[in-house]
């Protein structure tokens, strides 16, 4: 496979962008932050799709790199098969979905598989590897020449397939998570809700409680039948006491009324008592020497009379005769002043005489009204008598008639501690009893409902017990049909581990002769194991992790080993190989060395990410060719 080109219209800081690569090695420089990590993004995501799940991350790729200024979120990658086939693949990022073209600009997007979630997966119909394997083998991130322990494990579950079965899809792991599915099926777990295993333990769970209130209930009569006619006389023992202060509750509560008739008559004479009192009131015994004692005001009269006739000689006396006539005119307000008096006189005698008139008629009132309210409280008083004593009486005989009527059947101290009682202890008390009785009429219907109920309890344990051995025979078989499973699990690893100890040995051949080129002969002598990864062997003969015995840059260069042999076992593509800044820890011997060793011996395109001139210089030296990519 070699990728021809892309098209970029909005990834990432990346927009508007077309690249060409050539067929072998491709070198994409740029500063740090120019957008290589970027781009390498962009290629994965248009081969497997970009998820929006963050999977351990602190933002998912979806958002990382979907533009921020609205540029389209899409771009095209077009790339040739080993067949010769070639495709265009637009990837619509927003939309979550690839466009697959042949050569020919047909659309053959629906000749690959889909998944509900993923989309198509057309890149792996066409090459057999999915993205974690692609990442694992094909792809080294910045410094990460060394594969992670989930990476590791993936590839060398993928290389044991191949060796041992020649077909990479017949793996283990599929095998036991189809195991794992069916057992789930089949089975369940404690994880799960609806499978057999919590269908039947539920069941059980819902017998064996119904069995338990069964038994219960069963239990339950017998004991009760047992105490019936306990109960039955503590009832009717009860019911005595109840009809005594039934009868004695209804006896205070029939006279109540008649109480309630002598209040009334009291209260009558009280308000009659009150009246008469007002009435009295209203007589004052010196209201008519008050009357009497009122005197006229001749003083305004007398005194302006006095002044008028002294003005009024004066007047006549000292006017000139001429104007006399007039002056005599005078003498009239004198005479007005006189009829004032007159009249005024005799308005206030009228008044004093009509005074004493109306308090002579109050005062006879007011006797007539005292001789009535008298005679009133005279007749209330003898008839609140009268009452009282039929009341006092009337009670006093149906008490002694309730006394003698329970005396015999509840004992006579009992009755008289209940007679005196107030009426509102006796209230409470018949209250109390009432409920106690209800309590014991509820016990004994009970214990005659499971009576005749008991045959039929007795049918539903037996029923319930038969239901539950055969939920439990149900689990007995279900869990010895998980006892098959997981013994075929563990055959299944057993098998396993032992072709992981026996990986091809001409893979381990190659992929140490490998190693002894890339390093100058010095290592030799390589094992691989999903546990510990590369092992060498170290001057005493053992085999320990690389990691504990060389250098950086030695491990580097194993690891890189162990992709590019593993790039040509894995699938039937051949893949690019893509280094993000992967010879960091390189000195200039070694990176001449590897890229000289991967240029003679793979075919495959190379496509090299780096922010420093270290590789171009020594490709120039080495004389090989290559195509510069600059991103700015």
């Amino acid at each position: 496979m070699k990728l021809e080109k892309l098209k970029i219209n909005g990834f990432g800081k990346l927009k508007n962008c077309d690249l060409k690569f050539t067929d072998k090695i491709n070198i994409v420089h740029g500063k740090n932050e120019a957008g290589k990590s970027t781009l390498l993004r962009f290629i994965t995501g248009s081969l497997f799709g970009i998820s929006k799940n963050k999977e351990g991350k602190e933002i998912a790729d979806f958002e990382k790199y979907k533009p921020w200024d609205g540029t389209e979120y899409s771009g095209k990658i077009s790339y040739t098969l080993d067949d010769g086939n070639y495709y265009e693949v637009f990837r619509d990022f927003e939309k979550r979905k690839a466009t697959i073209y042949d050569k020919k600009g047909n659309d053959i997007t629906s000749s690959f598989s889909q998944e509900k979630n993923k989309g198509s997966n057309f890149f792996i119909d066409q090459v057999g590897l999915d993205e974690k394997l692609f990442m694992a083998s094909n792809i080294a991130g910045q410094a990460k020449v060394k594969l992670d322990e989930a990476s590791q494990g993936n590839l060398v579950h993928k290389l044991s397939n191949l060796v041992t079965t020649g077909d990479d899809q017949i793996n283990y792991k599929k095998v036991k998570g189809d195991l794992d599915k069916l057992q789930t099926e089949k089975i369940g777990s404690n994880k799960t809700t609806k499978r057999p295993i919590n269908l039947v333990d539920e069941e059980i769970k819902q017998l064996s409680a119904r069995l338990e209130e069964l038994e219960k209930q069963e239990v339950e009569t017998r004991s009760g039948s047992s105490n019936k006619n306990e109960l039955q006389n503590e009832l009717e023992k009860n019911k005595s006491i109840g009809y005594f202060l039934g009868s004695l509750k209804a006896c205070y509560d029939n006279y109540r009324t008649q109480e309630a008739e002598l209040k009334a008559l009291q209260n009558l004479h009280e308000e009659t008592n009150n009246k008469l009192t007002q009435v009295k009131s209203k007589i004052d015994d010196k209201a008519e020497d008050n009357i009497k004692s009122q005197k006229f005001n001749t003083s305004k009269y007398i005194i302006p009379f006095i002044i008028t006739i002294i003005i009024c000689a004066i007047i006549i006396y000292c006017v000139p005769e001429e104007f006399r006539l007039y002056s005599l005119a005078s003498i009239v307000l004198p005479i007005i002043i006189s009829i004032v008096f007159v009249v005024n006189k005799i308005r206030f005698n009228k008044r004093i005489k009509e005074q004493l008139d109306d308090l002579s008629d109050l005062k006879d009132n007011v006797k007539a009204q005292i001789q009535i309210l008298n005679e009133n409280l005279e007749e209330q008083a003898i008839k609140y008598d009268v009452k009282k004593v039929e009341y006092e009486k009337a009670l006093n005989e149906d008490r002694t008639a309730i006394q003698d009527d329970f005396k015999e059947d509840l004992g006579l101290p009992y009755v008289m501690e209940i007679m005196a009682l107030s009426n509102d202890e006796l209230n409470l008390e018949y209250t109390q009893n009432q409920n106690i009785t209800r309590a014991l009429e509820f016990k004994l219907n009970n214990i005659k409902n499971n009576e005749a109920n008991l045959q039929r309890v007795n049918e539903q344990i037996e029923e319930v017990k038969y239901k539950l051995n055969k939920a439990n025979e149900q689990k007995q078989e279900l869990e010895k049909l998980n006892k098959s499973f997981e013994l075929a699990k563990a055959c299944l690893e057993e098998a396993y581990q032992e072709i992981k100890t026996n990986l091809s040995p001409e893979f381990i051949s190659e992929l140490s002769n490998t190693i002894s080129k890339v390093t100058d002969n010095k290592y030799n002598n390589i094992k691989i194991t999903d546990d510990d990864g590369l092992l060498v062997e170290a001057e005493n003969g053992k085999y320990v992790p690389i990691e504990n015995y060389l250098s950086i840059g030695t491990i580097d260069q194993m690891y890189m080993a162990l992709r590019l042999n593993s790039i040509k076992e894995i699938s039937k593509e051949t893949l690019p190989i893509i280094l993000d800044e992967v010879f960091v820890y390189f000195d200039s011997e070694r990176l001449a060395n590897i890229l000289k060793f991967i240029n003679d011996n793979y075919d495959n395109q190379i496509l090299i990410f780096s922010c420093s001139d270290r590789e171009k210089k020594a490709l120039d030296e080495l004389k090989i060719k290559y195509n510069l990519i600059e991103l700015k």
